[in-house]
C-alpha cells in the first residue's frame, strides 16, 4: 500500500545507457494567462535533444515551464547543449 492506501506494484526493468545527459531548465520571469513558446523546430535541430513543456498555462513571476534534455559524449559537453537549446526557445506572455 502506498501512504494514500492505494496498492501498487514495482517490476524491475533493465535500464539501457546511452550516454552523459543533462537538462536545463525553461524558467521565464513575466505575467501572462496564456504564454506560448516559439523556435521549438529552430531548438531541436542538435542531435540528442528533447524538449519537454510542462503545460502550465499561467505564470506571474518567475516559473519552472519546461526543461531541455540532451546527450552527448560527456557531461560537460551535454550541458553546454542542453543550454543551446533553451536559449533558442522564445517566449511569448
Amino acid at each position: 500500500m502506498t501512504s494514500i492506501g492505494t496498492p501498487f506494484s514495482v517490476t524491475a526493468t533493465r535500464v539501457l545507457l546511452c550516454g552523459a545527459g543533462a537538462s536545463c531548465v525553461i524558467l521565464p520571469s513575466c505575467q501572462s494567462k496564456q504564454l506560448s513558446f516559439g523556435q521549438l523546430d529552430q531548438a531541436l535541430t542538435e542531435a540528442d535533444t528533447q524538449i519537454r513543456l510542462f503545460g502550465k498555462p499561467e505564470i506571474d513571476g518567475r516559473r519552472r515551464m519546461g526543461v531541455a534534455l540532451a546527450r552527448a559524449e560527456s557531461i560537460e559537453k551535454a550541458i553546454e547543449k542542453a543550454k543551446r537549446v533553451v536559449a533558442k526557445i522564445t517566449i511569448k506572455p
